[in-house]
């Protein structure tokens, strides 16, 4: 029997006004779901809207750390806390724990394993985040690497 393959559609960083709406918009219009992997910080009053909305139409809300840090450079305190502090806010919203956790800039390292109970994901990135990288060039690089599995 073979073996089903999945590519899963996930966004780091948010919840962000005006750019998790559109995402949200565009998701909403293609009936698609998707992961989003929130930074505690960013999840306030203003931004709570967001991952309801997320949350509503099925969207999976994962912990993406508090404030964005590299967690090496963090003791396992810092770290725990960190994530703590994130799943709480996710929870409040939700009513759910994040499953997941993906770290910033996907640097791990033994001390995560010791502080977190979640899992770790870690993903292929297209480079959104370089402002040289064209859409054109971002998808030609997912298409790739799901088409070598």
């Amino acid at each position: 029997m073979e073996q089903q393959k999945l590519a899963a559609l996930t966004f780091d960083d948010g919840p962000t006004i005006g750019i998790t709406d559109q995402v949200l918009d565009i998701l909403e219009e293609n009936d698609v779901k998707a992961s989003f992997f929130l930074i505690g910080q960013q999840i306030t009053e203003e931004t709570e809207y967001l991952v309801k909305r997320a949350y509503d139409m099925g969207c999976s809300i994962e912990n993406h750390s508090l404030t964005h840090a590299s967690m090496p450079t963090l003791s396992p305190e810092e770290i725990k806390a960190e994530i703590d502090e994130t799943t709480r806010r996710i929870e409040k919203i939700t009513g759910e724990k994040p499953e997941f956790f993906r770290p910033p800039f996907i640097d791990y390292d033994q001390k995560m394993y010791d502080a977190i109970d979640l899992p770790f994901i870690c993903a292929y990135g297209c480079e959104d985040w370089e402002p040289s990288v064209s859409a054109g060039e971002r998808i030609k690089r997912v298409l790739e690497a799901v088409t070598l599995w």
